[in-house]
């Protein structure tokens, strides 16, 4: 995700998916090659599960409590992702 920098664009997620798909299946953290079908699937996941409780918590020890060693990773992401959504309305 940090690489590919997708934005609000469908699109630019199913590059994730093929990746994220592949990784979960080769390392055994998924039985098949489809944990997510598509990419507007695997960005509603990632707004449901990243994006908006990380917005919603005030307190920054609780937003990320149960990611643990993954904080610095969900972080970037999230940077990433902004940086892409800014360039998107500064184009508009």
């Amino acid at each position: 995700m940090i690489e590919s920098a997708p934005g609000t664009d469908t699109e630019d997620w199913e590059f994730i998916v093929a990746n994220l798909n592949s990784y979960m299946y080769e390392n055994r953290l998924w039985n098949n090659k489809h944990f997510f079908f598509d990419g507007q699937r695997c960005k509603q996941s990632f707004r449901l599960c990243i994006l908006i409780p990380s917005s919603l918590k005030k307190d920054n020890d609780a937003k990320y409590k149960s990611f643990k060693e993954s904080v610095p990773y969900i972080e970037e992401a999230l940077e990433v992702y902004f940086a892409k959504l800014d360039e998107r309305l500064n184009q508009s």
